[in-house]
């Protein structure tokens, strides 16, 4: 089961205008006159980056935030706003670029929370927990109502096992920002991890009412009804995330479940059947596809 780490992709230094942020094409182009003008305008790098970004093109955005960067190398939240552009794109040694920059960040101005943020984020998508709950933790001491740092270094206590310190933390970021989905998504998970099903699903719940297209929210919802045996739920849960989702391979997966454990052979085996179309090497599909047709006598 996978928890969902907030990202703050773009850091505070670039506020932008509602037009900037709805219409990124026309930013990029109105940028790049500025900056045919004046090759030594900064910001004007810094903007069309974030146009670039909103496009999810990170190549040329991190283009753009590096030349900022030569520009004037003494500024701490360009070095962070590209770490966050390294953890966007996720290339191979991408995130030990984004640590560089928010190394470089925090040695021009140590109290760059977002810094810490994005160098936790980092070391958590490198799977070095401890180093990821520092930073998280030097972030909050600095912004004690940072509500996406409580919510990701509760996500690491959870890949920890440590569900008890990772709902201390999620309880804090929902009592700042109650619609908070993501963090209602974790602490979900965490009563997951400890068999408390209802309180689950409550949070999932929580968490769909306020994002009725949130597919992690309902799988693992319907995951949730599965280990109550409430299988009509995981059913409807399941078929939810399908009526999103059409091709979602593990949704079929475990709709396919569903209907065998409620003796349903025939719709298990169709479901089981459509996981594989769309991913062959899906093993639990394929592996409970032996099982029931065993079960059907085939």
């Amino acid at each position: 089961m996978k928890e969902k780490l907030f990202m703050m992709v773009l850091a505070v230094l670039i506020t932008m205008s509602l037009s900037a942020q709805t219409q990124p094409g026309r930013t990029i182009d109105e940028y790049t006159r500025i900056i045919q003008q004046n090759p030594n305008d900064i910001m004007a790098y810094m903007y069309r980056g974030s146009g670039y970004a909103d496009l999810e093109n990170w190549d040329r955005a991190i283009e753009d935030i590096s030349q900022a960067i030569r520009l004037n190398p003494h500024g701490a939240q360009a070095y962070d706003v590209r770490a966050s552009l390294y953890i966007d794109r996720g290339n191979q040694g991408d995130m030990v670029r984004a640590i560089a920059d928010c190394n470089e960040a925090i040695r021009l101005d140590p109290n760059e929370w977002n810094a810490f943020f994005n160098r936790g984020l980092a070391y958590a998508n490198q799977g070095d927990f401890d180093q990821a709950i520092a930073d998280y933790t030097a972030a909050i001491r600095i912004r004690p109502d940072f509500s996406n740092a409580l919510n990701n270094r509760g996500s690491v206590y959870i890949d920890m096992g440590d569900y008890d310190l990772a709902i201390t933390d999620l309880n804090v970021a929902l009592r700042i920002r109650p619609d908070f989905p993501e963090a209602l998504h974790n602490r979900a998970t965490a009563y997951t991890g400890k068999g408390d099903y209802d309180r689950a699903i409550a949070d999932y719940t929580a968490a769909i009412r306020i994002r009725p297209d949130y597919l992690d929210a309902l799988s693992d919802r319907g995951v949730a009804y599965g280990m109550k045996g409430e299988h009509d739920r995981t059913f409807a849960d399941f078929t939810a995330v399908l009526r999103i989702q059409p091709d979602n391979a593990n949704a079929l997966s475990n709709r396919g479940s569903a209907h065998a454990n409620q003796g349903n052979l025939d719709q298990a085996i169709a479901d089981y059947e459509a996981a594989l179309r769309i991913n062959p090497y899906h093993m639990d599909a394929r592996n409970n596809l032996e099982i029931v047709r065993q079960m059907r006598g085939d």
